[in-house]
């Protein structure tokens, strides 16, 4: 699978937070599942699981220290399941509750008073 990171994606992640990074959002994007973004990718929606190529990780650790990025895309390469547990929609449902939180509330931060 390739995985395109925006410029909207950039804007809409989190620094520190691997459910809301931006591959992380734009997974979420492109997929229609939730992940976590560690040094692999993994769906909560499935049990499917990625590689991220050394880009990712540079990628990661740029944004996470505040540093520009730029748009980019990498291929996700599949990682053979382990039998590990599906979190399904009802964790996604929830995910997708909170990350909108964290949104309204980065918009209430830039609304000046």
């Amino acid at each position: 699978m390739i995985l395109h990171v925006t410029s909207a994606d950039i804007h809409d992640g989190f620094r520190g937070l691997c459910s809301l990074c931006p591959i992380a959002v734009a997974y979420t994007r492109q997929a229609g599942h939730t992940c976590d973004v560690t040094h692999v990718l993994r769906d909560l929606g499935s049990d499917a699981s990625f590689k991220l190529p050394e880009a990712a990780h540079r990628f990661i650790f740029a944004f996470d220290a505040g540093e520009p990025v730029e748009p980019f895309s990498l291929e996700l390469q599949p990682i053979p399941p382990r039998g590990n547990p599906t979190l399904g929609n009802e964790y996604s449902q929830r995910f997708l509750e909170l990350r909108d939180m964290w949104r309204h509330a980065r918009e209430l931060e830039a609304v000046p008073l």
